[in-house]
């Protein structure tokens, strides 16, 4: 009987060991909430507030990082829309492909102006930026130029789309914030907006110098620049040397981004996402899932930092401070632990 007791002892407590390492397992999985989406929207682009805006059947679809849904409707067609906290610098894009500011009251309601440019083959928008390419490969931009990034020398501010009529065959362009920068159709890559040193500002688009091909461009805060042999340049501003030949002031890819195979990478104000040729997920910037307590807690990533999350994903957004995971018609939201 004694040696009974003594096996019960043991059992009892390998049952109650197994518990509470089950219960912190459990703690350390990752939180996220999951939406359904009725169907598959036509357009998607997150705001650079908190919200997770789709285009669904022509109408404006948003959801908030708890996952309510709302919906603002519009006598419009939509293809696109960009919401931004600022009032001022909200868009959307009609069927037609003409671009309209988008506002809204204090009640909650929306409303669109008069057309404002027409013939809208892309659009790239940032925060209080926008930049248009017509399908003649026309070059537009509008909103703060502060560092020069939008290409337009003399003006601060510009509140109407203005042509950028020194560049021509435009097919993609970026905004960071610091600098903006463009592919042409020959794929030649211009960067404009704030110098290596930050005290001078390059008021056009000037062509940088690379030895490889770029082939597509990326990026919210820093410039993402793939090359055809799937290396990426990164930058946050130019380097102009006493010959006027611009280059980038490249992050070293040996030091930072060595060997990581990214397929799509978004980025906000506070966050980078990218997913990798195997569907792994990766983040940098602020530790956006962290629980905030104190300062100590606010850290910030410069390199790429791998979440373990259970879900395939097809797709990243990052608004502000979330991260919204899409595979198919489920989005999973991911944000700080409460």
């Amino acid at each position: 009987m004694k040696y009974v007791k003594y096996v019960l002892i043991i059992l009892i407590l390998l049952i109650a060991g197994f518990f509470i390492v089950q219960n912190i397992e459990k703690g350390k999985k990752i939180q996220y909430t999951t939406i359904t989406l009725e169907k598959e929207p036509e357009f998607i682009c997150p705001s650079n507030d908190k919200l997770f805006v789709m285009v669904v059947d022509g109408e404006i679809v948003t959801y908030n990082s708890k996952g309510e849904r709302r919906n603002i409707e519009l006598e419009l067609d939509v293809a696109e829309a960009y919401l931004s906290y600022n009032n001022e610098w909200s868009w959307v894009v009609d069927t037609d492909r003409n671009l309209y500011r988008l506002s809204c009251s204090d009640d909650g309601t929306y409303s669109i102006s008069d057309i404002v440019l027409s013939d809208v083959r892309y659009l790239c928008w940032r925060r209080e930026q926008i930049a248009i390419i017509n399908s003649e490969g026309d070059l537009y931009v509008c909103g703060t130029n502060e560092c020069g990034n939008l290409g337009i020398a003399g003006e601060r501010y510009i509140y109407t789309p203005q042509k950028v009529d020194y560049i021509e065959n435009v097919e993609v362009v970026k905004l960071y914030g610091n600098n903006s920068a463009l592919l042409t159709e020959s794929g030649e890559l211009y960067v404009a907006g704030a110098n290596y040193n930050h005290s001078r500002h390059t008021n056009v688009f000037e062509m940088v110098e690379i030895n490889q091909k770029v082939v597509s461009l990326d990026g919210y805060t820093q410039g993402y620049a793939q090359c055809d042999d799937g290396s990426y340049l990164i930058w946050e501003c130019l380097d102009i040397d006493s010959k006027g030949i611009a280059t980038l002031e490249e992050v070293s890819l040996e030091n930072e981004f060595y060997n990581y195979e990214f397929e799509q990478i978004n980025g906000n104000e506070k966050i980078h996402l990218a997913l990798d040729t195997e569907g792994d997920l990766y983040y940098w910037g602020e530790d956006f899932m962290k629980k905030m307590e104190n300062k100590a807690d606010y850290e910030i990533h410069s390199t790429p930092q791998l979440i373990d999350f259970p879900k395939k994903i097809e797709e990243v957004y990052a608004t502000y401070d979330a991260a919204f995971l899409k595979n198919g018609l489920e989005v999973y939201i991911l944000t700080r632990q409460k």
